[in-house]
């Protein structure tokens, strides 16, 4: 009677980073995860692609740094092959998406003109889910607010209150959900405020 062994395949390894649906502006990214058995290798692959590979260590983990990633999503998978050359099943998928392009410069579509009043908003566009920094004078100067683009549009509005005739320069930025920041946008504004009209109180008549 003969008799066969049937070797029994590992358990598939886990990808635990980078984080599943991750965002991120970085274009080398560390992936690793934890194995079955110390010694056993972990191929990994994006998208049917084997990208790298590493040894499971005595805590189970294992760590990839593979080649740059393009921007764009990437969806990664794994397999681990034990010391007898038997494999696991491919393990399951984690996408994650990288994004290290900037976005453009945030436009100002008002005020474009003299403002004749204390109180006004100075209005722009910038690209879609963009938080928009205003601060004083250029980009090193004080911030003076932040606000977000709003759909439709891509619209953002920021106010102020308070002003007195005189030119003001605000230095505007764009950043984008990946954390890319824009260049910078300089603006100015020249306020005007009405002056009481003068009283002669001399000589009296």
């Amino acid at each position: 009677t003969w008799f066969v062994a049937v070797a029994t395949p590992p358990p598939t390894p886990k990808i635990t980073t980078p984080t599943a649906n991750l965002l991120t502006n970085q274009t080398n990214v560390t992936v690793g995860g934890t194995g079955t058995t110390q010694g056993s290798t972990v191929r990994l692959f994006n998208q049917g692609v084997e990208i790298g590979s590493a040894i499971v260590t005595a805590a189970k983990t294992w760590s990839i740094n593979p080649p740059a990633f393009a921007n764009g999503t990437h969806v990664l998978t794994a397999i681990e092959t034990d010391t007898a050359n038997v494999s696991s099943p491919m393990s399951a998928s984690t996408m994650f998406n990288v994004d290290s392009i900037a976005p453009g410069a945030p436009l100002v579509t008002s005020p474009l003109t003299l403002v004749l009043s204390s109180s006004y908003s100075i209005t722009g566009t910038a690209t879609e889910a963009s938080t928009i920094r205003i601060f004083n004078g250029s980009a090193s100067g004080a911030l003076l607010g932040t606000v977000t683009t709003s759909a439709p549009g891509n619209t953002w509005t920021f106010p102020r209150t308070g002003a007195t005739t005189g030119t003001y320069t605000f230095a505007i930025t764009a950043t984008d959900p990946a954390t890319n920041v824009s260049a910078v946008t300089t603006h100015v504004v020249s306020v005007l405020l009405a002056t009481a009209a003068p009283s002669i109180t001399s000589p009296i008549t």
